[in-house]
């Protein structure tokens, strides 16, 4: 998983994150609950929103897409259902071991990949599209400087493996609650963060119905 940011990987926070994950899938299984999402029906949303990223290009060819932080592959089998997989050449990376095996049985033709990014310098490839689907969610037991600290460093340690565009979603700020052990991502804080950082092409979504934020970065080059 994981940019530029204070949070040394030496202290590695974020794999109490994943082992919550991997306790998830463990007592509920390959479904939304197992991904700790408690509502199916929302998946979907979340899915069409990360495919409104690349759906236009899908027209006209084949798009290459990472599924970063996969699970068991979920995104995928949205994009089968409603007779999109054709279009995508998909590849999944997950740090949950558990996880990549219960995709590679589902989907054996994908590719792909059980690794932690933050902990090692190998290539994971280049993409037209990355598309990150509840990674940065929740924080649980994280401070919050800590996982503005992961969330930088997955952005920058991804920058160099898209062409074109990048999703992830946060917990919107503009609630009456925040649950704790959620991640909340305010507006001025994300613009600041990829301007400084990434891009001035940038498009925030909130007009799905959850109480979330989905962002699209853009390469400048090629954004129109």
């Amino acid at each position: 998983m994981a940019v530029r940011g204070s949070l040394s990987t030496s202290s590695a926070t974020y794999l109490k994150l994943a082992a919550h994950y991997r306790d998830c899938l463990k007592k509920y299984g390959d479904k939304a609950r197992g991904m700790d999402w408690p509502r199916h029906k929302d998946n979907l949303l979340r899915f069409a929103v990360m495919t409104d990223l690349f759906a236009q290009d899908m027209r006209g060819r084949r798009v290459k897409v990472l599924d970063f932080g996969c699970g068991t592959s979920h995104f995928y089998q949205y994009l089968q259902a409603r007779g999109l997989s054709s279009k995508v050449e998909y590849t999944g990376i997950d740090i949950g071991a558990e996880s990549i095996e219960i995709s590679k049985r589902k989907f054996p033709r994908n590719r792909y990949l059980c690794l932690d990014v933050l902990a090692t310098n190998r290539s994971i490839g280049v993409y037209d599209y990355i598309v990150i689907n509840g990674l940065f969610t929740q924080k649980r037991t994280m401070s919050e400087r800590e996982m503005r600290a992961f969330l930088t460093r997955i952005l920058t340690r991804l920058q160099p493996c898209y062409r074109k565009g990048l999703a992830f979603n946060t917990m919107s700020d503009q609630v009456d609650f925040k649950r704790p052990g959620s991640f909340h991502f305010g507006l001025t804080q994300a613009a600041a963060l990829f301007t400084k950082n990434f891009t001035r092409h940038f498009v925030v979504r909130h007009d799905y119905g959850l109480y979330e934020n989905t962002f699209y970065l853009f390469k400048k080059e090629t954004h129109k």
